[in-house]
């Protein structure tokens, strides 16, 4: 019984030291947890917010600084970052906008910082960052750099690509992504697979800085077929120690971009084989591990361990560059394991928006003109008269139904406002001479009015010499001395239609008179559904006309 007991025993325990080992083998075969990651998170970002007390525009000790802290959660005084954003705001002033002339990265990279601390990028110090990246050209002006953070930036909070009537080349999404596509290693070939900024092999930095630009966009079939290839290409790249090497030494930063392209694509890295490298020892290694490899004690990461450091002069210890790179990869890493969205979606950070959108909408067919101004602020434009054909433009108005609603010049607004076109369906057609009995002729101007708005009170025909006009003054009742004609008398009707065709008509001028120019205007009056009443007055087209011009052409003008 002693002997059975003894047996049972030794094969339950060789169960559980079995079942002990395959559960530690699957869960921390690996030399981090998630709550190391968190640590080294939770360090890095103190020693960031210590040694970079006043981050600026810069590549380093700048927006990548911001982006690293805002997307770590780590709990950072709010003043930090707001005295970043005025540090931004006098940048672009003291530039007037214009950060670099040829490196449209530099407005992709504070986008990408000022959108995650909420900031609203379409107004900083009154310029729209957006704004400056809506031309192609410009974009790719610095190679596939460019295209790549630009349609990073546009995807972090689904922004818009505006439209720039004054671009060489307007950019889309599509653009970039086609430039980006067409710029693949050896594209076409059997070797295709990754991006360089130049030559003919790929480098990991910029073929993972591509598969994160490109990772929205995995449902299109090029796009999918590329980033497989280059996925294939950076596998065999991977060192056995889970890293990789660019530039002619093994570093942090390159680990760090394949850390963010893989969990953007939501790519498990401590399970997918293909990113996953045995050592000489035995020791199955990932890019975490690989990272984590150049982390410095307290926090930060270090650029290389050994060899060249390329001139940084960091050497093997703690590197600016190396840190905010390698803290966003953490972060990054960190937030695919939490399921969280990714590093570059940033569509979970709340925006306060510091600028209002003043839209006006046409109602003609034509684009919608968008004004974007400070909140509280006044707006100080004046839009353009629109037209449509068959219409007399009325003015700009919140609710058309109510003309006290008028938009007005350097007005302040809180929200968004959108101002829409009125428009009365009434136009003067022409003119025509009257026949011509004892020396005296007259002049008839005629005026098509549709009865499809507001209701009519008064209409009427308003007819002076042109020479009693001072030059852009427009005729109106009350300009002295016009000659005012009131249309009780329909001239055609088009019940179909609902419209009418009246007539304004002015007699017993003189022979010697007909040739003075002569203007007119219709005018209708009426009254809006609020009760409100206004006037429109639809002016001669030909601006002024003689009764003998109107009797050589016979018919009118």
């Amino acid at each position: 019984m002693n002997k059975l007991f003894k047996k049972v025993c030794i094969i339950l325990t060789s169960l559980v030291l079995t079942i002990v080992f395959i559960f530690s083998s699957s869960i921390n075969s690996y030399a981090y947890t998630s709550d190391t990651i968190k640590q080294n998170i939770n360090e890095t970002a103190n020693l960031m917010y210590k040694t970079i007390p006043e981050p600026t525009v810069e590549s380093i000790g700048g927006e990548w600084t911001i982006l690293s802290l805002a997307r770590s959660g780590v709990s950072i005084p709010q003043d930090y970052y707001d005295a970043y954003y005025k540090r931004v705001e006098e940048k672009l002033k003291s530039c007037d906008g214009k950060l670099h002339s040829v490196k449209y990265t530099e407005y992709s990279r504070v986008i990408l910082a000022l959108t995650s601390i909420g900031k609203d990028v379409t107004n900083v110090a009154g310029y729209n960052l957006l704004s400056y990246l809506t031309d192609f050209n410009n974009v790719k002006k610095q190679g596939i750099n460019g295209p790549i953070f630009a349609l990073i930036a546009f995807d972090t909070n689904n922004y818009e690509i505006l439209q720039n009537p004054s671009a060489k080349v307007q950019n889309t999404r599509q653009a970039m992504i086609d430039y980006i596509l067409d710029k693949e290693i050896k594209k076409g070939t059997d070797e295709a697979g990754g991006w360089a900024l130049s030559g003919t092999s790929p480098d990991p930095d910029i073929t993972f800085m591509a598969i994160q630009a490109l990772s929205n966009y995995m449902n299109q079939p090029a796009v999918k077929e590329a980033v497989d290839r280059a996925l294939t290409a950076m596998s065999e790249k991977q060192l056995p120690s889970g890293g990789y090497a660019s530039w002619g030494s093994v570093n942090s930063e390159s680990t760090a971009q394949a850390v963010v392209a893989l969990t953007s694509l939501g790519i498990n890295l401590d399970q997918d084989s293909r990113f996953i490298k045995t050592d000489d020892k035995g020791n199955e290694n990932t890019v975490i591990d690989a990272l984590l490899y150049f982390y410095c004690e307290g926090g930060g990461f270090a650029h290389i361990k050994e060899g060249y450091d390329g001139g940084s002069g960091s050497g093997t210890g703690l590197n600016a560059m190396a840190t905010d790179q390698g803290m966003y990869a953490l972060v990054a890493y960190n937030r695919y394991l939490q399921g969280q969205n990714k590093l570059y979606d940033m569509t979970d950070v709340t925006t306060v928006k510091n600028s209002v959108n003043i839209t006006f909408d046409c109602d003609n067919g034509t684009e919608a003109i968008v004004k974007s101004v400070e909140k509280d602020k006044d707006l100080d434009y004046t839009p353009e008269t629109p037209t449509k054909a068959g219409y007399t433009f009325v003015g700009w108005y919140k609710d058309t139904d109510n003309i006290t609603t008028a938009y007005e010049n350097n007005s302040k607004y809180a929200e968004d406002v959108t101002y829409k076109a009125k428009w009365a369906h009434v136009e003067m057609l022409g003119a025509q001479a009257k026949a011509i009995v004892n020396d005296k002729g007259g002049i008839r101007f005629g005026t098509k009015l549709y009865d499809d708005g507001d209701e009519v009170v008064e209409k009427g025909t308003l007819i002076i010499p042109a020479s009693f006009l001072k030059e852009g003054e427009t005729l109106t009742l009350d300009t002295p001395k016009v000659a005012k004609s009131v249309a009780n008398v329909l001239y055609s009707e088009n019940k179909e239609e609902k419209s009418i065709t009246y007539l304004g008509t002015i007699v017993n001028i003189p022979k010697s008179q007909f040739n003075r120019e002569m203007t007119a205007s219709s005018y209708v009056k009426y009254k809006d559904k609020a009760g409100n009443t206004y006037t429109v007055y639809s002016p001669y087209k030909n601006t002024s006309v003689t009764i003998n011009n109107l009797l050589k052409t016979s018919d009118n003008q």
